[in-house]
């Protein structure tokens, strides 16, 4: 079986590198470019698939590494799968682009025997169409990997919801001429947008250093913490994050963006938000429970709630 040969450590941290390798070549050197684009689509189009690479190809092989999650690695294979889709498209109906497209399915071979070989040793199914049903604690402890786990996080985050989603928004705005207004000048938009970024860099950096894990629910923090803003308010990394969009879609000067914004929270409120507090509830009881019945969604408290450091779930896990 080929994916006995392959470490479970070392080819993800090999893919990532190799990953990172192949832009960095492609950034300095443009006679490497030419070899990788296609014959009647523009050079700026292959940047185009650099963030996505950043997160699949990078950023989750990376995360399992760490944790040995299987999840990190089935959302991986699915990300490569897409991208090497995508990358064959390109090839046929434009021509040119062939030698990335092999080396795309060659990723991508690997990366299932990968996931096989993950399976086998750890005597579980891995499913490639189930996803997870509750929150998945992390299997790290440590600080480093965790911290560099919620610094992707935070960063793929911020560029999909606060960077691109909102541009093409804006674009859609132009195209059909959507009424506008004089965007805020840029120091009254985003000392505030930094301000909140770095509140946010902060709470993130509590689940890291007190609760053992990330903000992300595929690799969820071990203990129950309440310190800093969530003394005030229950959730404000989801809080800053709607401000934060409101900010960019007041400096573009974009309705459009300001409503999007704004719809976010309502989807978050009525998706995510039940989902991770029937699964908060169900590992820490009654000190969650106090917790929420004391600490409001989005509007903060006037007095702090006391301080909880990290306490570890009270209630086993279930199978």
């Amino acid at each position: 079986m080929l994916g006995q040969a392959l470490p479970l450590r070392l080819y993800p941290v090999a893919l990532a590198t190799a990953t990172v390798g192949w832009w960095a070549a492609i950034a300095l050197s443009p006679e490497v470019r030419r070899w990788f684009v296609w014959s009647s689509v523009p050079e700026s189009v292959l940047w185009a698939f650099l963030l996505a690479d950043l997160a699949f190809l990078v950023g989750m092989p990376v995360a399992y590494a760490c944790s040995r999650s299987p999840s990190w690695w089935v959302a991986h294979f699915w990300g490569a799968s897409y991208a090497t889709a995508t990358t064959l498209s390109l090839s046929l109906f434009c021509g040119g682009g062939w030698l990335g497209s092999a080396l795309m399915c060659v990723a991508t071979v690997l990366s299932y025997a990968q996931l096989r070989e993950v399976e086998r040793r750890s005597n579980k199914t891995v499913s490639l169409f189930e996803l997870p049903r509750g929150v998945i604690e992390s299997r790290s402890p440590a600080l480093m990997p965790n911290l560099l786990k919620t610094l992707l996080q935070v960063a793929i985050m911020w560029a999909v919801f606060l960077a691109i989603l909102p541009a093409a928004i804006l674009e859609a705005e132009r195209r059909v001429a959507a009424p506008a207004f004089t965007p805020l000048p840029p120091p009254v938009a985003w000392i505030p947008f930094g301000l909140f970024g770095a509140i946010g860099l902060y709470c993130g950096g509590l689940f890291v250093i007190h609760g053992k894990g990330t903000p992300l629910p595929l690799d969820a923090a071990t203990r129950f913490i309440v310190l800093g803003p969530y003394r005030w308010i229950r959730n404000p990394m989801a809080t800053l994050g709607i401000a934060q969009g409101v900010i960019v879609g007041a400096a573009m000067g974009s309705y459009g963006v300001i409503a999007y914004s704004l719809l976010g929270a309502v989807v978050w409120h009525l998706t995510a938000r039940p989902w991770e507090e029937r699964d908060l509830e169900a590992r820490f009881g009654e000190s969650y429970r106090d917790y929420r019945r004391s600490v409001r969604n989005w509007i903060p408290r006037l007095r702090p709630y006391p301080k909880v450091a990290g306490m570890d779930r009270r209630i086993p896990p279930t199978d």
